[in-house]
């Protein structure tokens, strides 16, 4: 679990960028591409509760 909240970290980077830099279209688009094709989308649903989502 501690692998997939630093992986969820990233991609939070990834779609808001790091507060010195705006987000890359390009890489949102492609984050969002892969997300749906592996549907990622049910894993993340079913480990929610047991994820670390901090606001950070």
């Amino acid at each position: 679990m501690m692998e997939l909240s630093k992986s969820i970290r990233e991609l939070k980077i990834i779609l808001y960028g790091n507060g010195e830099s705006e987000p890359l279209a390009e890489a949102c688009a492609q984050l969002t591409l892969e997300f749906f094709k592996e549907n990622t989308l049910r894993l993340i649903i079913n480990c929610l509760p047991n994820l670390n989502l901090e606001v950070s």
